[in-house]
C-alpha cells in the first residue's frame, strides 16, 4: 500500500471569518482505496462519532467550532467547507507551487478572476480561491495554458488550510463562470495522432469516456451524475436512467464508497430531471410571467440604506457647489452608514463603506481626526479609505476597485470629476460610458455607489454636465449654501419622498500643532436644530398622522414617547380602518421621519423641541 501523505495542518486563525459563520463544515482525512496509487481526501463528519460526511446531506456538516474541535481530537487529516450553490465558489489550481512559491501563470490567472483570499492547499503544491461567483451547471476540471484547474460551486467540499497567500476578504471572481467554460472546452477536443489536428469529441464519445471511469472505479459521483444528465436530458425517463446507472454501477468495481454512491442514483436522476427538463419544460411554456395586484403587493419592499434618502443597492449622487460642505457631508453619511446609526434623524442599516477621497487627498487625514475628535471615538472599522488615483474610465480601474470592496457595501466617488478626468462632462457619449462604468461597479459589489459631484454655474440647474447622470440615478442629494448656513435635501427618490430641507453648519476642531508648530484643524458637520428646517406643507395623511401623534404624547403621564401601536390607535380614532388606511399611516410614518418632524428612540416615537 502506498504510503499516505502528510497535509499541511490548518492555520485556523487565517481562514476567513465570512466562512466560519456559515455551518458547512466538514473534517476529512487521506485514505487509501484498494487498486489506487494515490490517497483520496474522505470527508467525515465534524459530529456524532464521525462517520463519512457528503457534500450534498447537510445533516453531514457542522460548525466551524466543531470541525476545528473534531480536528483537535485526532485522526483527521485536516477540514473542509461545502458549496451548496448559495454564490461562493472555489477554483483550484494543480502543481503551481514549488518550494512554496507560486508560479507566476498561476497567480496571473487568480489576479485576472480578481481573487482576494488565496491558499495553498493540503499536498503544499497547488492554489485554492474562494470568493462569490456564478452558479455552474456541474463542476469543471481541464488544462489551459498549462495549467491544470478546477471550478465549483455547488455539491463539493473544499479542503482549507488558511496557509494563505492573499488573506483578504471572499469578494466576487470576475469572469468566473466564463473561465470555467474555457477550462471545460479543452476537454471537449482530442488530438489526431496522425495529423495533430484538433478534432471535436462526440457526444458518444463523451458519454463512453464516462462509463468507462464508471467501470473502472475512477470517478463514481461526477460520472454517475453527468449521465444522468445526459440521459435524462435527451428524453429518458426517470425510471429508465436510475435503472441504467443501477445496472452500470452493479458491473463496476466495487470500492469503499461503491454501495454509498449507488445509493445516490435515484436523487441525481431526480435533481437531474428538475434541473433539465422540468425547467427547461416550464420555460418553454411562457418566459415572461404576468405579474397581477396580489402579486406586486407581495414583492419585497425596497430596502434602505438610509430610510427615505439612499437605497440599499443602486446608483446615487451627492451635489453641490464649491465650498458647500458636500463632502464633508458625504464622510459623516459614510461614518453613521458604516456604524448603523440614525443620520439626521433617518433610520440607517448598517454595511461596510469604502470612501475613494480622490479630491483634497492631503486634508482628508485631517478631517478623520477632527470626526473622531468630535464624537469622542474611532472612525468605525468597516469603513474603509482608498487615496490613491482611480478613473472610472479605465475598465481594469474599476475590476481592481471591485476585487476589494465587500459584498454589499457603499462605495463613495468623490468626486465624480477626478474619477473621469479625461471625459467631457457635457458630452451625451463620454456620460454614457461614465454611466456604465459607475453600473458596473456597483453590479460587481452589489451594493450602492455615490458619486460625489459639482452643480455648474448656475446652481439652480443640479448636477454639472449631461442630463442622463441625474436621470440614471436612483437617488440624489442637493446640497446647497447660503453665508454659513447649509442645507441638505433629497433632489431625487425613486421610491421615496423628495423635499425636506434639513440644515447643517460646518463645526471648526482644533487639531493642534504641525512638525512646524503651525495650526492644525478641520470641520465635522453638526446637524441644525429642527426648527431650523424648511419643509413642505403635510399631506392630509401625514396631518392625521401628525395630529394623532400629538394627541397621544399629551396622553403620555411619563413624556418619555409612545409605541407605534398607540400612535397607530390614535391614528385609527380619525379614520376608518380599513386597509388603504393601514398603509396610508405607514407611509405616513415613513414620510414624517424622513421629513425630520418625529423621531425614533427605542421604539418611542416624539416630536423635536415638542
Amino acid at each position: 500500500m502506498t504510503e499516505i501523505q502528510a497535509a499541511i495542518p490548518p492555520v485556523f486563525e487565517r481562514l476567513p471569518a465570512e466562512l466560519k459563520t456559515l455551518p458547512r463544515w466538514v473534517g476529512w482525512r487521506y485514505e487509501n482505496k484498494s487498486g489506487s496509487e494515490k490517497a483520496t481526501k474522505i470527508p467525515r463528519m465534524p459530529h456524532g462519532g464521525g462517520g463519512n460526511a457528503s457534500s450534498t446531506t447537510p445533516a453531514t456538516w457542522g460548525t466551524f467550532e466543531q470541525a476545528h474541535a473534531a480536528y483537535l481530537n485526532g485522526g483527521l487529516s485536516g477540514i473542509g467547507f461545502v458549496l451548496d450553490g448559495d454564490g461562493l465558489v472555489g477554483v483550484d489550481i494543480d502543481h503551481c507551487v514549488s518550494d512554496g512559491k507560486p508560479s507566476t501563470q498561476a497567480m496571473g490567472l487568480l489576479d485576472k478572476l480578481g481573487a482576494a483570499y488565496i491558499e495553498v492547499s493540503p499536498s503544499g503544491t497547488g492554489l485554492r480561491a474562494i470568493g462569490y461567483g456564478e452558479q455552474l451547471d456541474k463542476g469543471v476540471n481541464g488544462s489551459l495554458d498549462g495549467l491544470k484547474a478546477e471550478f465549483y460551486s455547488k455539491g463539493r467540499f473544499l479542503t482549507m488550510t488558511g496557509k494563505t497567500i492573499k488573506a483578504g476578504p471572499i469578494t466576487p471572481l470576475k469572469g468566473f463562470r466564463a473561465t470555467a467554460e474555457a477550462f471545460a472546452a479543452t476537454k471537449r477536443v482530442k488530438v489526431n495522432p496522425e495529423t495533430g489536428e484538433i478534432e471535436t469529441i462526440t457526444t458518444d464519445e463523451k458519454q463512453a469516456a464516462l462509463v468507462q471511469r464508471l467501470l473502472s472505479g475512477d470517478v463514481y459521483h461526477d460520472s454517475l451524475r453527468d449521465l444522468a444528465a445526459a440521459w435524462v436530458s435527451g428524453g429518458m425517463t426517470k425510471k429508465a436512467a436510475i435503472a441504467a446507472l443501477e445496472a452500470l454501477m452493479d458491473h463496476a468495481v466495487q470500492r469503499d464508497e461503491w454501495k454509498a454512491r449507488r445509493n445516490q442514483i435515484p436523487d441525481l436522476v431526480v435533481s437531474a430531471y428538475e434541473k433539465y427538463v422540468v425547467k427547461h419544460t416550464a420555460a418553454d411554456i411562457q418566459r415572461y410571467k404576468l405579474l397581477g395586484a396580489d402579486d406586486l403587493r407581495n414583492l419585497p419592499p425596497l430596502a434602505w440604506r438610509v430610510r427615505g434618502v439612499l437605497p440599499a443597492v443602486g446608483l446615487a449622487g451627492l451635489y453641490g457647489p464649491s465650498a458647500s460642505g458636500k463632502s464633508f457631508l458625504a464622510l459623516d453619511m459614510s461614518a453613521a452608514i458604516a456604524e448603523g446609526c440614525r443620520w439626521f434623524d433617518c433610520r440607517v442599516t448598517a454595511a461596510p463603506v469604502v470612501y475613494c477621497a480622490l479630491e483634497g487627498e492631503a486634508g482628508f487625514k485631517l478631517r478623520v481626526a477632527a470626526w473622531e475628535q468630535h464624537n469622542g471615538r474611532p472612525l468605525p472599522a468597516v469603513l474603509s479609505m482608498v487615496l490613491q488615483p482611480f478613473m472610472l474610465t479605465q475598465a481594469q480601474d474599476v475590476a481592481d476597485l471591485a476585487a476589494a470592496v465587500p459584498v454589499g457595501a457603499v462605495v463613495f466617488l468623490d468626486t465624480l470629476n477626478r474619477a473621469a478626468p479625461t471625459a467631457d462632462e457635457n458630452s451625451s457619449k463620454d456620460m454614457g460610458a461614465i454611466l456604465q462604468a459607475a453600473k458596473t461597479l456597483q453590479a460587481l459589489t452589489g451594493g450602492l455607489v455615490v458619486l460625489v459631484h459639482h452643480t455648474g454655474k448656475d446652481s439652480s440647474r443640479g448636477l454639472r454636465g449631461h442630463s442622463s447622470l441625474f436621470a440614471a440615478l436612483d437617488a440624489a442629494i442637493e446640497v446647497s449654501r447660503d453665508g454659513e448656513r447649509r442645507e441638505w435635501k433629497v433632489a431625487k427618490s425613486k421610491d421615496g419622498q423628495d423635499g425636506g430641507l434639513r440644515g447643517f453648519s460646518l463645526v471648526d476642531v482644533d487639531l493642534g500643532l504641525d512638525d512646524d508648530g503651525e495650526d492644525m484643524n478641520s470641520c465635522v458637520v453638526a446637524p441644525a436644530t429642527a426648527t431650523a428646517v424648511q419643509l413642505k406643507p403635510l399631506t392630509s395623511s401625514q396631518q392625521q398622522a401628525m395630529d394623532a401623534l400629538i394627541t397621544a404624547l399629551k396622553a403620555d403621564v411619563f413624556d418619555t414617547g409612545v409605541s407605534r401601536n398607540t400612535w397607530r390607535e390614535s391614528f385609527y380614532l380619525r379614520t376608518d380602518r380599513t386597509d388603504a388606511k393601514r398603509k396610508a399611516f405607514t407611509r405616513a410614518v415613513d414620510e414624517l421621519q424622513a421629513q425630520w418632524r418625529v423621531y425614533e428612540l427605542n421604539g418611542l416615537f416624539s416630536i423635536p423641541d415638542l
